[in-house]
């Protein structure tokens, strides 16, 4: 099955059918259909057992990716919720749920409340999120291994040249050297 293609019956994934819809900050929309939602619902934190974080957190959060859950089994499409992830927010990505919504996976059925969530930062976006356009999360990843080790370098010379730059700045050469003064 192709991204933004749907099951051509309920039967073929057991009974229920999702329709998964992300929308980017530029406006673009992009669909799937999923059989299970267990791994997403449990990345975004869409169970009871959830942290929600009281208030939204600080800082410039980045523009958000909007994340729609329908059901799309026959009769009709029913939305189930609809979320705000910020993959750019600082130290870890977000989500927020504006609204209650209802979500039915192997692992969880039921209501699942409104208010901010704080992903952990050291699982990765799941694959049917990138597959959808939604990027590995940016900031609050940090710095890697290599670019702290070239700062670190680039510090000690640093503090290792500009000194003898300006000592050797500062002779004319004429003067003598220190060592030749004696």
């Amino acid at each position: 099955m192709g991204i933004g293609a749907l099951p051509a019956t309920a039967q073929e994934c057991d009974g229920v059918t999702y329709r998964l819809t992300v929308i980017a900050p530029d406006g673009t929309r992009e669909r799937a259909a999923h059989c299970a939602l267990d791994a997403l619902a449990t990345w975004l934190h869409l169970t009871p057992d959830a942290t929600i974080v009281p208030s939204r957190p600080p800082g410039d959060l980045g523009s958000p990716y909007i994340v729609r859950f329908e059901d799309v089994t026959e009769p009709e499409i029913q939305q189930l919720l609809q979320l705000r992830l910020y993959t750019e927010a600082p130290k870890r990505p977000l989500v927020f749920l504006a609204e209650p919504g209802y979500i039915e996976t192997d692992i969880y059925t039921g209501s699942v409340s409104r208010g901010w969530r704080v992903l952990d930062p050291q699982v990765g976006v799941p694959a049917s999120l990138m597959d959808l356009g939604v990027p590995e999360a940016g900031p609050s990843q940090g710095p890697d291994a290599v670019s702290l080790l070239f700062l670190a370098v680039l510090l000690v010379g640093a503090v290792v040249l500009v000194p003898r730059i300006r000592s050797a700045a500062g002779r004319s050469p004429s003067s003598p050297r220190p060592e030749e003064d004696r």
